[in-house]
């Protein structure tokens, strides 16, 4: 059957159909063909995507704020807070701080994650009083019982009018609510879980994770209230436990070694329970007490997808050196070379910076001489984390003698990351190879630019400079692209000017290298969208993705905080 006999068939089939749209008038018992459905959620989005853009043309942000208290689709959330944030932001943080009082979970929710990503000190102080509530009285949880016993009513009405009055009191309720979520009563049960899972949910995890993202000064309050919850179970325990790690693992030792006296025999990805585990261990490796170490052997062996690496780590911050043998035989298990995991040690990682730390090199050693770039990479992956001077001579050879030029400006990054700052020596050796890539390899030179900027050479930092100033739209593209590459700060000034610059970023072909990078920057990118996109990648914790909608005003936030 030829190609399009097929394509007929296919839409004789499709044009057979019946679908029947309940939100398109004209789609009814007689529909023509071709009618697709229309899901109440799709027609609700659509009609907010088109109610919001008149309100903002209007200037009308109370209306905004009162449709999105009481919105009861989640999946339109982005559309408020992008008619939000169209406003000055005088007009948007009180219209932000009112929804993020009310007690629609969803709409609330939004409006505190946007409001805690400006990490403003007297934003987040506020934001805290909010999720930090005092529970109901004795008199109030006796009113809102008296509720909830309307709730098994007949008459709608009389229904309604009491889920509207405990919603008043908002998450504060939840507790009264939960014995209710079982009654035998089909209508009550129904109200009940209706509030229940529509009211946000306000606990210590909420506030750690607030806290542990976006605010550094009140850390260890939060994670001693999520400790002393629930005995270890609390979902948020190992984030709270990361947290004491750090600032006062010698109270919480016991705590820790109870924890772990009882690990989950079958941990999962998804298994909170193996990350409390986890944390427990690392909290054990800073209390300051060699007398830990036994209790951390068997995690050597058990379930070592989870806990080998980071009692391993936790054996060579005490210097304990019985168990190398061991760490050794688990490496050479299976995947060694795969060290890092979004930027994150893998278990691997750890055991090959555990070994390192204790002294012992032998499979550094053998992952240079294998002259392998996968395995030179896991090498030196871990010696740029443990700065570790004795493997300079390996890096200095992959340098000077890799005939792949990717495989080498990840030896100059390494580099980077071992010596000292503006030294001599080092940025020398890496112009020189540099150099000899400005003809062939254009798109590699610019990414050792970049490097020779983070290591202090202001020479980079000039010619950069100038190529910029004459460069064409393509070239200026593959400068931006690669400088920004190595995410170094110092190359923040020349992706501000070129936010300006809105001509179309395309690469052409240099020295074969080009050409299969041009896909990535997508249809339609420009320079000054390839610019946006390298300062959000060097600068993630500035909420600048929030105007992504509108690249115009996305600029002038790039700009006011640059001049900051």
């Amino acid at each position: 059957m030829c190609r399009k006999t097929i394509q007929a068939v296919l839409i004789l089939i499709l044009a057979g159909l019946n679908f029947t749209p309940p939100a398109e008038a004209a789609c009814g018992e007689d529909r023509p063909p071709g009618c697709f459905i229309v899901s109440e959620e799709a027609a609700r989005i659509r009609e907010v995507n088109s109610l919001m853009n008149k309100l903002v043309q209007e200037g009308n942000i109370d209306e905004i704020v009162r449709l999105w208290q009481g919105e009861k689709w989640s999946s339109t959330r982005t559309y408020y807070r992008n008619a939000l944030l169209r406003f000055e932001r005088e007009k948007y943080i009180p219209a932000f701080l009112a929804v993020a009082k009310c007690n629609n979970k969803w709409s609330r929710s939004t409006a505190i994650e946007v409001l805690a990503r400006f990490r403003e000190p007297a934003l987040l102080d506020y934001l805290k009083t909010l999720l930090d509530e005092k529970p109901l009285t004795a008199e109030e949880k006796k009113a809102v019982e008296a509720e909830i016993e309307k709730l098994a009513s007949d008459d709608e009405a009389v229904r309604e009018a009491a889920k509207a009055k405990i919603r008043k009191y908002g998450t504060r309720a939840k507790p009264v609510l939960v014995p209710y979520l079982y009654v035998k009563n089909k209508a009550q049960r129904e109200a009940v879980c209706s509030i229940y899972h529509y009211l946000p949910d306000n606990d210590p995890g909420t506030l750690l994770s607030l806290t542990w993202r976006y605010d550094a000064r009140d850390r260890v309050a939060f994670a001693e209230a999520v400790v002393k919850l629930e005995e270890g179970k609390y979902a948020h325990l190992g984030n709270a436990l990361d947290v004491l790690a750090a600032t006062k693992p010698a109270e919480y030792k016991k705590f820790c070694l109870q924890l772990i006296d009882s690990p989950n025999p079958k941990p999962s990805v998804s298994d909170t329970s193996s990350h409390a585990i986890s944390a427990a261990i690392r909290l054990l490796a800073n209390c300051g007490d060699p007398k830990v170490t036994p209790k951390l052997y068997p995690f050597l062996d058990l379930h070592p997808r989870y806990y080998c690496g980071d009692a391993a780590l936790a054996l060579a911050e005490y210097g304990d050196k019985s168990q190398i043998e061991r760490m050794k035989a688990f490496y050479n298990r299976r995947f060694p070379v795969f060290v890092m995991n979004s930027n994150r040690l893998t278990q691997h990682g750890k055991i090959l910076l555990a070994l390192l730390k204790l002294g012992d090199r032998t499979i550094m050693d053998e992952l240079f001489n294998s002259r392998l770039e996968t395995s030179e990479n896991a090498a030196m992956s871990i010696a740029a984390i443990a700065k570790d001077a004795a493997s300079l001579p390996a890096i200095i050879r992959i340098i000077n003698t890799s005939r792949n030029p990717q495989h080498a400006a990840n030896a100059m990054a390494t580099l980077a990351q071992i010596v000292r700052k503006q030294d001599q020596k080092a940025i020398t050796l890496v112009r020189k190879r540099v150099t000899d890539w400005k003809a062939d390899h254009p798109t590699m030179y610019y990414k050792g630019c970049g490097i020779l900027m983070d290591m202090g050479d202001e020479k980079a930092r000039r010619d950069v400079a100038a190529d910029l100033a004459k460069a064409a739209a393509d070239e200026k593209a593959i400068i931006l692209r690669w400088i920004a590459d190595t995410y170094p700060r110092s190359v923040i000034p020349f992706l501000v000017d070129a936010l300006d610059d809105k001509s179309p970023a395309k690469y052409k072909r240099f020295g074969g290298w080009a050409p299969f990078m041009g896909s990535s920057l997508g249809p339609g990118k420009t320079i000054r969208e390839l610019a946006i996109d390298g300062i959000k990648r060097i600068v993630p914790e500035m909420p600048f993705d929030l105007w992504d909608f509108d690249r115009d005003r996305q600029v002038r936030e790039i700009k006011a905080w640059h001049k900051r």
